[in-house]
């Protein structure tokens, strides 16, 4: 398990599923109109995410985080890897509240997706260093072969 708590999913994981159960329908819709890789409690953290690859290069996300029983919270990301500097350059936007019960989440997501897809190369709001430890042991092939995993998205 990536982060090691092996009660997650006998614990955590069935409470996440009834709160995610109001909303599947519509995520899984809008993930496959998309052609969007959806993954399920990514790390064991609250949230359904999103993948894609960028049109502008690298890969993207959109991920919806369960705040309170009540609450949700999306975001967006960008990440983009450059293997000879061995630094990854994000664009992260901040995340946005809503109440579970009240919001056209179809809506909010397509108006989120259209914005990641706006993004400019260039518009970063943090570049992380380091990679190199993690990455020079796999290979530049593998690092920029990572990105083919994931689908392109249907616009």
């Amino acid at each position: 398990m990536p982060n090691g708590d092996r009660e997650f999913y006998e614990e955590e994981a069935p409470a996440l599923d009834l709160f995610f159960s109001q909303i599947a329908d519509v995520m899984n819709h809008f993930a496959s109109r998309h052609n969007l890789l959806l993954n399920k409690y990514y790390h064991q953290y609250p949230s359904w995410r999103f993948n894609f690859r960028h049109p502008k290069g690298g890969l993207a996300s959109i991920e919806v985080v369960k705040a309170s029983d009540e609450s949700l919270k999306i975001y967006g990301c960008w990440w983009l890897d450059d293997y000879d500097k061995f630094t990854r350059f994000l664009k992260r936007d901040e995340p946005e509240l809503f109440n579970i019960g009240a919001v056209n989440l179809n809506e909010v997501l397509e108006k989120k997706f259209k914005e990641i897809l706006s993004w400019e190369l260039g518009e970063w709001t943090q570049v992380a260093t380091g990679y190199e430890k993690a990455w020079k042991p796999q290979g530049r092939e593998w690092v920029e072969k990572d990105v083919e995993r994931y689908p392109k998205p249907k616009v």
